[in-house]
């Protein structure tokens, strides 16, 4: 499923470049992709009580990055797919 979209990620990207949902920077999009992937790891565990504190711990993980790199959006300076 979530090379399924990507896929159609990539393929918007390409189509309409001016408006880019991933970031151009090969290494801060393969951060995103793996974010999304462990995610939706996670998610197909199933709805407990530990995967919603799983969840959150990530999204924490990624606050943190944002905050320790002084971005506003993950992957860069617009809003893009994540964020």
């Amino acid at each position: 499923m979530i090379e399924t979209i990507f896929f159609f990620v990539d393929l918007l990207d390409e189509l309409y470049p001016e408006n880019q949902l991933q970031p151009k920077d090969p290494i801060e999009k393969a951060k995103q992709k793996l974010f999304v992937e462990k995610q939706g790891e996670t998610h197909l565990k199933g709805r407990t009580e530990e995967t919603k504190q799983e969840l959150l711990k990530n999204i924490s993980k990624v606050e943190q990055y944002l905050a320790e790199n002084k971005l506003q959006y993950f992957g860069g300076e617009f809003n893009n797919i994540l964020l």
